[in-house]
C-alpha cells in the first residue's frame, strides 16, 4: 500500500511524470554505439535520483511542513504564528489538500473570511468533502454572499446528512 501511495502520489503530478519518463527514455537516445557497463550504470543513477528526489518533494516535504504546522498550532494554541506556518506549507510543487483546508479553517476562526474564501477556492477541483464545503459556506455566509452560503451549505448536507451545524445555518440563513 505504501509502495503504491508513493508512486500514485508522484506520478499524479505531471511535471513529475514527465520528469520519470525523461529519466526512463534517457537511453534511448544514445549513440548508435553498444552502451557500456558505466554508462548504464550512470543511467540507473539518474533515475534513483529522480525517484528519490520526486518522491521526496512530491510526498515527504509536503507532510513534513503540514505535520510542522499542526504541531505548531497544538503546541502553542497561537494562530497568528500557524497561520504562517500553513501558508509555507502550501508549497508550489503539491501540498496536501488537508493543508489548504485546515489553513482556511484557522482563518475562518480568526474572521478572515475572504482569505479563507481564496484559500478554498486553491483546492476546489481537489477536494469535495463536507468539512470544505462547510467551511465554504461559514466563509459565504459571513461576507454576506447568502445564495453561495446555501448552495454550499446543501452541499455539507448532501456529504454529511447528520451535521447538526449545517442544518442550523442553513436554517437561520433562510
Amino acid at each position: 500500500m505504501t509502495v503504491f501511495s508513493i508512486f500514485n502520489t508522484t506520478l499524479h503530478s505531471a511535471p513529475f511524470a514527465l520528469l520519470w519518463l525523461l529519466f526512463l527514455s534517457y537511453s534511448l537516445f544514445d549513440d548508435r554505439r553498444a552502451p557500456s557497463i558505466n554508462r548504464i550504470n550512470q543511467i540507473r543513477w539518474i533515475a534513483a535520483m529522480a525517484a528519490g528526489s520526486s518522491i521526496l518533494f512530491a510526498s515527504i516535504w509536503p507532510s513534513f511542513l503540514l505535520n510542522r504546522a499542526r504541531n505548531q498550532f497544538d503546541n502553542e494554541g497561537e494562530i497568528g504564528p500557524t497561520l504562517v506556518s500553513y501558508e509555507r506549507a502550501s508549497t508550489p510543487w503539491g501540498a496536501p489538500p488537508e493543508t489548504y483546508l485546515e489553513w482556511a479553517i484557522l482563518e475562518i476562526e480568526e474572521g478572515r473570511f475572504e482569505e479563507s474564501i481564496a484559500i478554498l477556492k486553491r483546492i476546489d477541483s481537489r477536494i469535495d468533502t463536507g468539512e470544505f464545503h462547510f467551511a465554504f459556506a461559514l466563509s459565504y455566509e459571513n461576507i454576506g454572499e447568502t445564495e453561495l452560503a446555501i448552495r454550499h451549505y446543501k452541499l455539507t448536507i448532501e456529504r454529511w446528512p447528520r451535521h447538526r451545524p449545517a442544518w442550523e445555518g442553513l436554517l437561520n440563513i433562510m
